[in-house]
């Protein structure tokens, strides 16, 4: 198998998939996957084991082309995280792109042996984010100084809320989230009005945000989301950034046309300058999300 691998010289999307204990692959192989990666400029990792955030660095850090990392449900063991002792790469990746899905790494990331550098990077999608997570994510922001398109979802997978503070979106130009009423057996703790106050207090920070799509599922009514005076503020917000061009807003569910009237209908601001857009999609099942 390294063999194999190692042939493909001119590889430029590598994914690894499958339940793999990084640990218990032999070093032909991880050899085979690294050697001359430097045409390499994406790269996916999908249910991965990693124990030791140095097990990472020495992966990432041929591939020196790289423009997108997309780590989906990697988890690293809380020690992995603690103060390690590493001569700093004089080189790092330095993607464009980076997305996270369940399990994120953001710490990673933040570490001062952090894998990658995130000077360049200019796209930011996470889904499965925990209480602790939002600290990380403004650091990871404020290490990004070219971000420009944030995308958030999974933002109640906890079942506590410790108001943590509003996000740094000064150089933010295009959002996207999501918001779903709370159901334990779907893994949505977090009641989605807390969510929503959150983003509205952080939009007030967006001197260049100019889109911003928010994905709404509702099947009820008692979950704060039909609280006039919420989406007042919402308009309120928004309105008062110069740069905003768009606003759409995609609802799914049974009480999907009662909330999209209720929105449209405190959002005046927004609606007068044309610049809201709400839908309403069928009703879907519900699934389990990430």
């Amino acid at each position: 198998m390294p063999r194999i691998i190692s042939s493909f010289d001119r590889l430029e999307h590598i994914s690894i998939l499958g339940h793999v204990d990084w640990s218990l692959l032999s070093t032909d192989i991880i050899n085979a996957l690294t050697t001359r990666r430097l045409s390499v400029a994406s790269l996916e990792l999908y249910t991965v084991n990693i124990t030791d955030i140095r097990s990472l660095n020495q992966f990432l850090k041929p591939f020196l082309g790289l423009r997108r990392l997309c780590l989906s449900n990697v988890r690293c063991k809380a020690k992995a995280y603690s103060a390690v002792k590493m001569d700093l790469p004089d080189a790092k990746p330095r993607p464009k792109e980076l997305a996270l899905y369940g399990g994120s790494l953001l710490r990673a990331f933040v570490n001062p042996v952090s894998p990658i550098s995130l000077d360049r990077l200019k796209k930011l999608t996470i889904c499965g984010l925990f209480v602790e997570d939002f600290m990380s994510l403004a650091q990871v922001i404020d290490l990004a100084p070219n971000l420009r398109v944030l995308h958030l979802g999974g933002m109640q997978k906890d079942s506590r809320w410790c108001n943590p503070k509003p996000l740094d979106f000064s150089g933010i130009e295009i959002i996207s989230f999501n918001l779903s009423e709370s159901d334990h057996a779907l893994g949505q703790y977090l009641h989605p009005a807390q969510i929503l106050v959150w983003w509205i207090q952080s939009f007030r920070s967006g001197v260049t945000l100019r889109s911003v799509t928010m994905s709404i599922q509702v099947d009820g009514t008692d979950n704060g989301l039909f609280d006039a005076r919420l989406w007042r503020f919402f308009d309120v917000a928004l309105c008062m950034l110069t740069s905003i061009q768009e606003v759409r807003g995609i609802i799914r569910g049974e009480k999907g046309h009662a909330l999209r009237t209720m929105i449209q209908t405190q959002c005046k601001g927004l609606s007068e300058r044309a610049l809201m857009d709400v839908s309403v999609n069928a009703a879907q099942r519900k699934r389990k999300t990430i």
